[in-house]
This record gives structure tokens, C-alpha cells and sequence, in this order.
């Protein structure tokens, strides 16, 4: 097995799937994935009209021959590429489309006619000709610098999200990408116009690749020359400087090291340094989770052991479901606490904590019955089903 260094990325490839694991500034993964090297996630498509459904807003367009994706059409914006009635979709439309949801067992894959074309600092988006400034930017004097550094450059087509990072880059950097985003985008609509119907446009990187524009990625390791390519030309186009090392003969240790990683991370009891436990359980409707003590606490200890247990537990908790890429509602029944005092501690304690989270997290509430309720934004499968789906294909582990 693999030891892994701190603040790095490894990327493995395996036949069609691409395996990689982010660790943090202590060497622990904190992010699994396993992706269809050639996926569908953010792709973009010629996409034909094939049913509307009117009640919904929404219709089920022909993205690939054969293949189908579920449209939600309550913007009437869109680029098309022929349109039978101005304002209203119907069928036999052409305009193009960006799938946004993967399809989910028999559901099909969600798809947005609002083109999104991402950087570092900013997110071009079509459909929407105005600047919107991420909500992490808390300083009035940075939103506003930055909506009227864009103001200018908005157009009928598009618009611009600047993401919270946007602060850490120059003008001159924010406008240059912005100029590469618009060639990005003008691309696609000189292929679009070429290209047959249904048809791929524009293949996307693999989601994981994303992971690389976050500052805690220091180095990128993968053992494959083919990924090792991809990686530059991907740097290349954001603009990034990260260094790829490349790992000979060491195929197997690393794909081992990041399978095995993957069977810990999903096993539903996680032990704690202080001797408790959380134990981690998903259902249809939300995922629970359940602090114990075990043989921990004793009257010796004083009266902030359960408050401190429970802090300890809630830190734990914040990492795992960034690891195991939970998402919907999250109901956790923490050590019951007598004083108000240490449940609203703890409270403010994870409200900072989860703030760090790149996925939207919330702390909404604690309920009547002590639970304390989150919510996340759904933004992959989750590791799970990442894992399980590549495990079926390849035959290799079967869960419990």
C-alpha cells in the first residue's frame, strides 16, 4: 500500500473509469471518485425536441441517438439552432444542452439549456446577461468592484458568476479568462452549427478534474502517461500551476490504496481518537447518524464531557460527509447535552466548520426531539454509488 503525501491529488485509470483521492494538509483523503473516463456530466449537446410537457415547463429531448434527457424549461432562454415558434418550445426544436444531473437508475439524465462554461475565477452563463458574485465574497467593496469590472462585457447571451477565488486574481487575470470563456462559448456555436443532430459538441473533463483548482491540491501523482497528458492540457486551459509527478511501477499500489481507502470510508462505524464512535447509516429519505460515547464517559471526567465529545464528533462528521459525498437531509442525535448554553456552543461550532465545505451546506435546525438537522447540496452520487457502480463492472467487492 501507498503512503500519501499531504495536499495531493492521485489519479489512477483503470480500462474506461479514472480513480482518484484527494488528501488534506495531514495526508488523510478527504475526496474519492470514481468517473466514466469519457462521461456525460457537463458535456454539451446538439440536443432535438422530442416531447414537451407543458404542465411541467419542461420537455425530454434526443441529446445522442437513442438516448434521451429531461429538459426543465422554466427559463425560455436557450441558444437554438432552429425554432419552430419564438418564446414557446415544441417539438422538433433544436438548441443545445449541458447535462447537469447523471442519469440515476432508471431516471433519465437531466439536462439545462443554460450553457455553463467554467474557470477559475469566473462562470460564464449563457441565458443569463447580468453579473452575479458568489455569496462567499462578503465584502461590499469586493462584489462591487467586481460586478462593475464585468458590467461591460455582459451580452444578450451571457452573462458572468464570479466565484469566491475571484478576489484572490488580478484584473487583468479576471478579464483574460474572461476572454477565454467567450472563445470557449463562441466555439461551440460554430461546431453546433456544423454538426449533425443529436450529437456531442463538446466533451467535458471528467468532474475529478475539478478538484484541481482548489488551493489545498499542492502536487498531482497518477501512474498512467495518458492521464499524465490530459492533466497539462487541462492545466493549461485554466491556467493552472500545479506540479504532476509521474509514479512508474506503481499502477497497482495506487488503485489498491485507493480501493481500500474506499471500503473504510464506507463503513458505517467510524471510531473517534477519544474512544466514542459515530455510526453512519443512509436510507431512501435522509441519512442518520448516531454519536456514542461507548465506555468513554465516567463522572471523572466533569461535567463538559459530553459537550466535548460531541464537539469532537461534530468535526468528524463534517469530514465524512464531505468524504462520502452525502447529500438531501442529514439527521444527527448527538450525546443529549443538559445545558442550552453547550447545544447552541456546538451549534455555532458547526455552523463555522461547514463554511470550509465546498459543497453548500446547512445547519438548519435543531429539532424538537434533540436532532440536529442538516441539508447538502447534491452535487455527485456520492461515493457510494460511485464505488458500487465501478465495483459491479469490474467484479471485484462485494458490500456487506
Amino acid at each position: 500500500m501507498m503512503e500519501l503525501k499531504p495536499n495531493s491529488f492521485y489519479i489512477t485509470k483503470d480500462d474506461s473509469y479514472l480513480i482518484s483521492a484527494a488528501s488534506n494538509e495531514s495526508g488523510r483523503i478527504f475526496e474519492i471518485h470514481y468517473d466514466k473516463e469519457e462521461g456525460e456530466l457537463s458535456s454539451i449537446y446538439l440536443a432535438v425536441v422530442k416531447d414537451v410537457v407543458p404542465y411541467l415547463n419542461a420537455a425530454f429531448v434526443e441529446y445522442l441517438p437513442g438516448k434521451k434527457a429531461y429538459l426543465d424549461f422554466k427559463k425560455k432562454d436557450g441558444f437554438y439552432l432552429k425554432q419552430n415558434k419564438k418564446g414557446a418550445l415544441c417539438c422538433g426544436d433544436l438548441l443545445l444542452v449541458q447535462i447537469t444531473k447523471e442519469a440515476i437508475g432508471k431516471k433519465d439524465p437531466v439536462a439545462s439549456a443554460n450553457l455553463q462554461f467554467a474557470g477559475n475565477a469566473l462562470i460564464l452563463n449563457c441565458g443569463c446577461p447580468y453579473v452575479a458574485i458568489s455569496s462567499k465574497i462578503t465584502s461590499e467593496k469586493d462584489r462591487s468592484h467586481l460586478t462593475n469590472l464585468l458590467q461591460d462585457h455582459v451580452k444578450e447571451e451571457y452573462g458572468f458568476i464570479c466565484r469566491s477565488r475571484a478576489v484572490d486574481y488580478s484584473d487583468e487575470e479576471i478579464l483574460a479568462e474572461k476572454e477565454g470563456l467567450v472563445k470557449a462559448f463562441t466555439d461551440v456555436v460554430c461546431r453546433a452549427k456544423k454538426n449533425k443532430h443529436p450529437s456531442l459538441i463538446q466533451q467535458t473533463p471528467p468532474p475529478t478534474f475539478d478538484l484541481l483548482s482548489r488551493d489545498v491540491i499542492k502536487k498531482i501523482q497518477t501512474d498512467s502517461v495518458e492521464v499524465k497528458k490530459k492533466l497539462e492540457v487541462f492545466l493549461e486551459k485554466r491556467g493552472l500551476k500545479k506540479e504532476i509527478e509521474y509514479l512508474n511501477h506503481h499502477e497497482r499500489d495506487l488503485k489498491e490504496t485507493i480501493l481500500e481507502a474506499s471500503k473504510e470510508a464506507l463503513q458505517p462505524k467510524v471510531l473517534l481518537k477519544s474512544g466514542a464512535y459515530l455510526v453512519i447509516e443512509s436510507m431512501e429519505a435522509f441519512h442518520g447518524v448516531d454519536v456514542n460515547s461507548g465506555h468513554l464517559i465516567t463522572k471523572k471526567q466533569g461535567k463538559n464531557a459530553f459537550y466535548k465529545v460531541n464537539l469532537e464528533a461534530a468535526k468528524e462528521l463534517v469530514f465524512q460527509m464531505q468524504l462520502r459525498g452525502l447529500s438531501g437531509m442529514i439527521l444527527v442525535d448527538f450525546i443529549n447535552m443538559a445545558k442550552e448554553e453547550d447545544q447552541m456552543a456546538l451549534f455555532n461550532q458547526i455552523q463555522e466548520w461547514i463554511k470550509a465545505d465546498f459543497t453548500k451546506t446547512s445547519l438548519v435546525d435543531i429539532t424538537a426531539l434533540g436532532l440536529y438537522e442538516f441539508t447538502r447540496r447534491k452535487s455527485r452520487q456520492g461515493l457510494e454509488k460511485e464505488f458500487m457502480d465501478y465495483c459491479s463492472q469490474k467484479g471485484i467487492y462485494e458490500k456487506k
